[in-house]
């Protein structure tokens, strides 16, 4: 496997629509392409939950299903239980404020796929995290790193500006954690959004980031850089450079 193809294997792209005639046609331009998608929220109440992880197989791409479920534990033990009819799913997502006892339902039930624990928000910035759970996003990440990875967690998604720390961390299994990253914004993406913990895939790469989760920066790039094919191989290019 060369360097492209290394890059290409680290970018999830966000299937974050809500109608299925618009998942098929980002998901026609793009699966000869790419290696995994994300759904979440958006095609689960716009499309279906089963209907959106169903079109994804459907092109053979790897399905991320980002249900961020936080709940009880029972609750989030039956969820991912149920996530076992589709055993091609390769990632799902816990929020990590669920608590130990979640996560360890979650990661009871899980079969293969990898549990990832959210640990903060990327649209959180560090007043917003303080205001909501009385620690500054650093701190946050930390603290729900630690109680996912102990509670039985593959990995966490979190955002570029809190991957450095992981190097300094003496536990091999916070360490070693799988990373998943949002919030991805090559420089050539200047459209204002919701993000605000975010960096471009070169910085989230060299910083230890797995795998990026992108969406709008490849789903609807600005017109001075072409398709979404030509936004991904871009992205591709960059994270190549630095492998």
């Amino acid at each position: 496997m060369d360097a492209r193809e290394k890059a290409a294997e680290k970018i999830i792209v966000a299937l974050d629509v809500s109608d299925t005639g618009s998942a098929v046609r980002m998901l026609e331009k793009l699966s000869p392409f790419v290696r995994r998608f994300k759904v979440g929220l958006s095609s689960f109440m716009g499309i279906g939950a089963p209907e959106a992880i169903g079109l994804v197989r459907s092109f053979n791409a790897g399905v991320f299903v980002d249900g961020k479920f936080h709940d009880t534990p029972k609750t989030v033990g039956n969820a991912v239980r149920a996530l076992q009819r589709y055993p091609y799913i390769e990632f799902f997502t816990v929020h990590a404020a669920a608590g130990e006892a979640a996560i360890q339902e979650a990661a009871k039930e899980k079969g293969n796929a990898k549990l990832i624990a959210v640990t903060v928000l990327t649209s959180l910035n560090d007043w917003d995290a303080h205001n909501a759970i009385r620690l500054h996003r650093i701190e946050a990440s930390r603290h729900f790193t630690k109680i996912a990875m102990q509670s039985g967690a593959d990995g966490i998604v979190c955002g570029v500006r809190d991957l450095p720390w992981f190097m300094q961390e003496k536990d091999d299994d916070i360490r070693h954690a799988i990373k998943v990253v949002p919030g991805i914004r090559p420089a050539w993406y200047t459209q204002s959004d919701d993000q605000r913990n975010i960096g471009t895939p070169k910085e989230a790469i060299t910083r230890g980031a797995d795998f990026l989760v992108i969406g709008r920066p490849i789903t609807n790039p600005p017109k001075s850089i072409g398709t979404p094919q030509d936004a991904f191989q871009l992205i591709v290019d960059e994270i190549a450079g630095v492998l």
